[in-house]
């Protein structure tokens, strides 16, 4: 038995990259170093701190997709990224803002 506890490869989904550009694009209106610093912040928390403990943000259940195993991870109260754990991999799946919520949250479709 083997002490190795397993890696997971961290994957960020096309959607999650467009939505944390949209991010940055909004935020640079105002002030394009903190929008800088705002998305690379966030993909800090999604690799160092989701990827490492994926299973400990809970479950999250959509309406599209009751049967579908989701979590989502909350950062900075602001921040929603919701993505997909396997056994060999944390996808990334979408990011955007707690105050811009989407009525309906169109994710892939499961493989």
């Amino acid at each position: 038995m083997s002490d190795e506890v397993p890696t997971r490869v961290v994957d960020m989904a096309p959607d999650f990259m467009n939505g944390l550009a949209e991010i940055q694009q909004f935020m640079a209106r105002y002030n394009p170093l903190k929008a800088r610093r705002l998305t690379t912040a966030i993909m800090d928390f999604a690799y160092n701190t989701v990827g490492a403990f994926p299973l400990a943000h809970p479950r999250h259940s959509l309406p599209k997709h009751p049967t579908a195993d989701y979590r989502r991870a909350i950062f900075r109260r602001d921040y929603i990224l919701v993505y997909r754990v396997t056994l060999d991999k944390v996808t990334f799946l979408l990011v955007y803002s707690a105050l811009g919520v989407p009525k309906e949250l169109d994710l892939p479709v499961e493989d």
